[in-house]
């Protein structure tokens, strides 16, 4: 059986340590916003644990894509989509998915079929998704 497939590692390593944490942290916050979801809020640990870390980094665009998956938990779509627009374009490309992702969970949400599946292919194919995706437990 080809073990490709079914690893929990990825395929390349990530460009630093602190992206490979970012990864951990944001799958981690996004476990807990799906477990708690409209009861998700601001002070849940691995939120702060995730928001803390992006601003330790000074990277915005994290702590805007961990936002956005909380407000998507708490059905505040539209501030989601809003967000992940803002923060599309300084995310780095090797993180795109994850604003693809998101985007598709949203627009899943809201029922928003076509463009939800439109923005999970999209991110499927991005050729850093395999380290993201790889990552989820």
């Amino acid at each position: 059986m080809n073990d490709d497939y079914t690893s929990s590692e990825p395929t390349a390593p990530p460009a630093s340590e602190q992206e490979a944490e970012f990864i951990r942290l944001f799958w981690a916050t996004r476990r807990e916003h799906n477990r708690l979801r409209k009861k998700a809020t601001t002070n849940d640990p691995a939120y702060k644990s995730a928001v803390t870390f992006a601003k330790t980094q000074a990277w915005k665009w994290a702590e805007d894509l961990i936002e956005a998956s909380r407000l998507e938990c708490v059905s505040d779509r539209e501030m989601s989509l809003k967000i992940l627009a803002e923060c599309e374009v300084p995310v780095p490309k090797r993180h795109q998915c994850l604003v693809l992702f998101m985007r598709g969970t949203v627009l899943a949400g809201k029922g928003e079929w076509d463009e939800a599946i439109k923005a999970f292919l999209k991110a499927i194919n991005t050729p850093e998704c395999d380290k993201h995706w790889r990552r989820v437990e």
